[in-house]
């Protein structure tokens, strides 16, 4: 059976009914196990899920698991004589998944370590054209609390200085959002501008964050490459290790709580529907009614 025929079909059946964030999730998903593997069953998914078990944790394995069931249930839709791998084998116990959720985030980057963030500058072997993007990376990630696709999703259009704000598409479960845009947060954002590294033909259309390649020409960032350049960065100017993109939204709202923003604002801050969400971040509540772009201001002194 071609696996990347079916994988081809699916990708674009996908584009019908869910976000850009999500087709991304499965496609990966897919690539991921396309890459050492040209067949789908039972065995094969054991063993594939067996190694990635080595690299990432058991929710994620439950997520991986689940893209590939729907992937076969969509093959199964179209060929009635592909064989069905048991799930109620592969996929992993549910109660260990269901423990795994629970499990509270753990601060990894202390309120210093954010403002040391915040006020850093260019650390040693970064290089001079990209240190401007890549501390309004930074920057717009802590005060916007936003997700790596959010940001990656961000145009010079969906800036809003005046107000403060910056406008957020492409966020989980579609539901676009306005988040913080702070004097900070404009301050970097306009000397990555200024820099001349985003290249002067684009568009105010085009993503605000791009990688240029050595010929002059530019692609977007995908999750994967954002991630490991917030790790390397964080390490290098912090010292913390391991420290990836998500967890700077992590790290955002563990600052606003312990600062005194009421955890009403954190929430819509996050994009939670659910406060129940926002109570994991909750460390020291306070009835302080400073704003989210005032606490990352004041760190700053902006």
């Amino acid at each position: 059976m071609n696996i990347k025929y079916y994988a081809d079909i699916y990708k674009k059946s996908l584009k019908a009914d869910k976000t850009a964030a999500t087709i991304e999730g499965y496609s990966r998903t897919l690539d991921l196990y396309m890459k050492s593997n040209d067949e789908l069953t039972t065995a094969s998914i054991l063993a594939w899920r067996t190694n990635q078990s080595e690299r990432v944790g058991i929710t994620s394995i439950n997520l991986y698991c689940q893209h590939l069931m729907y992937f076969c249930r969509f093959i199964k839709a179209m060929d009635k004589d592909f064989e069905m791998p048991d799930f109620s084998i592969i996929m992993p116990d549910k109660r260990k998944v269901s423990k795994a959720k629970r499990k509270p985030y753990e601060h990894v980057l202390t309120c210093e370590q954010v403002i040391e963030l915040l006020n850093s500058y260019k650390p040693t072997r970064c290089h001079n054209d990209t240190w401007p993007r890549n501390k309004a990376i930074l920057t717009v990630f802590l005060t916007a609390s936003c997700r790596n696709q959010e940001l990656a999703s961000i145009r010079p259009c969906d800036l809003d200085y005046a107000n403060g704000r910056v406008f957020l598409v492409n966020t989980k479960g579609g539901e676009e959002r306005y988040a913080a845009f702070p004097k900070t947060a404009q301050k970097s954002v306009e000397a990555y501008m200024q820099s001349g590294y985003r290249p002067a033909n684009l568009r105010d259309t085009d993503p605000l964050f791009v990688v240029v390649e050595e010929d002059g020409s530019w692609k977007p960032f995908d999750r994967v490459v954002m991630s490991a350049l917030v790790e390397r960065l964080v390490r290098k100017i912090t010292g913390e290790k391991d420290i990836r993109s998500h967890a700077l939204r992590h790290a955002s709202a563990s600052f606003m709580l312990t600062n005194g923003v009421p955890i009403d604002v954190v929430q819509q801050a996050l994009g939670h529907a659910n406060i129940a969400n926002t109570t994991i971040y909750a460390k020291r509540l306070t009835n302080n009614q400073q704003s989210v772009g005032s606490i990352f201001d004041s760190a700053v002194g902006a």
